[in-house]
């Protein structure tokens, strides 16, 4: 198995990333995410953490497709699954 990660784009709090396992040249998962970094005062924004990591580095737009997905992401409930009423 192959593991491939790379990061894609970042907004004003998140990197998002994405992963795939190939198998024999196939494809057998991918994933996107998005994570923040954090300190005690909460999320750091991603200009500081670019600064840090890529000082001159270019800052890629964000791919439609990673957009669309943000912006779903962005009206499931928080804190997810707070209970299990109403469970299948």
């Amino acid at each position: 198995i192959e593991m491939r990660s790379r990061a894609i784009c970042a907004d004003a709090r998140f990197l998002y990333l994405e992963q795939s396992m190939w198998v024999k040249g196939t494809c057998a998962g991918h994933a996107l995410y998005r994570t923040a970094v954090t300190d005690e005062n909460g999320i750091v924004s991603t200009d500081r953490v670019l600064a840090e990591i890529l000082p001159d580095g270019p800052r890629a737009d964000m791919p439609d497709w990673v957009a669309a997905w943000a912006a779903a992401e962005d009206k499931r409930p928080w804190p997810p699954m707070p209970d299990v009423a109403g469970s299948i």
